[in-house]
């Protein structure tokens, strides 16, 4: 493949020292980290919930365990892949639309300002 082709298949690249990117990498490996995390819980829930017992052995952290039935949990696992796949592609997405604007933003202000853009701007068409 010749450089050419290179720079044809040649994605456009994060601008990577900017804090828009140490910003958008931090909330996406966050996010990452917190997908790995339910992908353990959920193996060992599912254990739970082959057991004979009528409630789940640990009860969960924030939310009344006899609001859940083991039957509800049941079926909010059987989803849980398409629902942490949808749900990650939604948050890493939004993540990515931040650091677009917080980079432009950035670029603008390494240029002296919206005001200095606007001058340089109108120099040029004259």
């Amino acid at each position: 493949m010749g450089s050419e082709d290179a720079r044809k298949l040649r994605v456009t690249r994060m601008i990577g020292h900017t804090e828009a990117f140490k910003t958008y990498r931090t909330l996406s490996q966050s996010h990452l980290d917190f997908v790995v995390t339910v992908c353990h819980a959920v193996p060992a829930l599912r254990a739970d919930l082959a057991l004979p017992n009528p409630q789940v052995t640990n009860p969960p952290d924030h939310f009344k365990a006899s609001a859940n039935p083991k039957s509800f949990v049941a079926k909010i696992v059987d989803a849980y892949p398409d629902e942490l796949a949808r749900t990650t592609l939604i948050t890493v997405f939004s993540y990515f639309e931040a650091y677009v604007k917080d980079a432009l933003i950035e670029t603008v202000e390494f240029h002296g300002g919206q005001q200095a853009i606007k001058r340089i701007a109108k120099k040029q068409s004259e």
